[in-house]
């Protein structure tokens, strides 16, 4: 089974400051965890250390030897370069493997929380789900959408009109819905519906929500923006929109 490490810039209020500090997911492989000779790294496990092996080359102790935690280890090499492989054993029995390479620059993280990933699973479980609504309305702001990955894109989207290009531009794949940015160009003489409310991305449709910044396309109108919202099983390729040129206007009878 594979395992990810995540990095995140947090901060703790330690004796009335703030300190810079890093969470790692930890799982089967080793991390990685930079520190320069001279200096010590605080860190949290999110159970008491039992046990320590392979740490001879470092000094290991209780960040507070007055109230003694040993969920929360100062730890400081006393080897001036190279790396030492450490496995803390926890209170349940789990394993914590941590490769300390010893730098000539401080890496500016002087406190270092280590969790499991399973917290992160359940981090990410319990994370509010935005609607579909709340989703188009950070695609139209060209917001970052926690949770979701957003990607650049310039690809092709046959349009099935003449005159017609489609692209799509951006994506953004979270595990619930997608959403989809699409630029249409428009090089035709007769004007051009766009009607959204018939667009569909596969079979069945997986379309929920769309925005168009024009539906009607022509030489003062050359281009626009389609947003979609979908299921999170769509693929943006697939998208079919309904175009159709408009018709004159009736006046006397005759059109």
């Amino acid at each position: 089974m594979k395992y990810v490490s995540l990095l995140l810039s947090i901060g703790f209020l330690t004796s009335g400051s703030i300190v810079s500090a890093k969470e790692i997911y930890y799982g089967n492989t080793p991390e990685v965890i930079r520190i320069k000779h001279g200096e010590s790294k605080v860190i949290r496990f999110d159970q008491e250390v039992k046990t320590i092996n392979g740490a001879s080359r470092l000094s290991v102790g209780p960040a507070d030897q007055n109230d003694p935690d040993y969920s929360l280890l100062s730890i400081e090499p006393r080897f001036t370069k190279g790396r030492s492989n450490v496995v803390f054993i926890l209170s349940d029995g789990s394993a914590v493997r941590v490769k300390f390479v010893v730098t000539k620059y401080s890496s500016g993280d002087g406190f270092i929380e280590l969790k499991p990933k399973s917290a992160l699973v359940q981090k990410r479980k319990n994370r509010p789900q935005l609607s579909e609504i709340e989703l188009m309305k950070a695609v139209l702001r060209g917001d970052k959408v926690i949770g979701f990955k957003s990607t650049y894109h310039n690809m092709a989207i046959s349009s099935g009109v003449s005159g017609l290009s489609m692209r799509l531009v951006k994506s953004y794949k979270g595990d619930h819905m997608n959403g989809y940015v699409y630029k249409l160009k428009y090089t035709g003489r007769k004007d051009l519906l766009v009607d959204i409310r018939k667009l569909k991305i596969g079979s069945p449709n997986l379309a929920v929500v769309a925005q168009v910044d024009s539906d009607v396309l022509n030489r003062k109108k050359r281009s626009t923006l389609l947003r979609i919202i979908t299921k999170s099983s769509a693929s943006g390729s697939r998208v079919k929109v309904p175009f159709s040129v408009k018709k004159k206007e009736v006046k006397n009878g005759k059109s």
